[in-house]
């Protein structure tokens, strides 16, 4: 009797960001995901990258549509690189800081962890610029806790 083991599954590193994430005006091949991809495969590891990025994508949009994700793909990481869009259409910070809480929530209950990664936005670069450059400069990172699968 022959008994074979399981062929081992790579894991899955699930991209989910916006249009800095998907690319938007590279040529195919040139944002980053796949650049990190094929840097993974050069140096021996076996991780996935699937990059379900979208140009133009909200918090809102990313949290809407993250489950389906996380139920196809089942990351073992989620790199979550969401909220230029928010800030670039004036969206208030809270709603941000709320809907990457919930994502880093959905992802810690698939079992997945979290790199959150982000820009800071310039006053030029919001439809409504704050006055109180505080407010300009603090992270939206949500402080509420910390989460169990996020690296520190």
């Amino acid at each position: 009797m022959f008994l074979f083991g399981a062929v081992a599954r790579a894991d899955t590193i699930l991209v989910w960001g916006d249009s800095l994430s998907a690319g938007y005006g590279l040529e195919r091949g040139q944002e980053w995901p796949t650049l990190l991809q094929t840097r993974l495969q050069a140096e021996g590891f076996r991780h996935v990258v699937v990059n379900a990025s979208v140009s133009g994508e909200t918090s809102s949009g990313g949290l809407t549509r993250l489950p389906a994700a996380l139920a196809e793909h089942a990351p073992t990481l989620v790199i979550l690189e969401l909220g230029a869009n928010d800030g670039l259409r004036g969206l208030k910070p809270q709603l941000l800081a709320d809907n990457l809480a919930a994502m880093i929530d959905a992802a810690d209950a698939a079992g997945a962890r979290v790199l959150l990664i982000g820009m800071r936005m310039t006053a030029k670069l919001l439809v409504r610029p704050t006055r109180n450059a505080s407010q300009r400069s603090s992270p939206t990172w949500p402080r509420r806790r910390r989460c169990r699968s996020c690296p520190s």
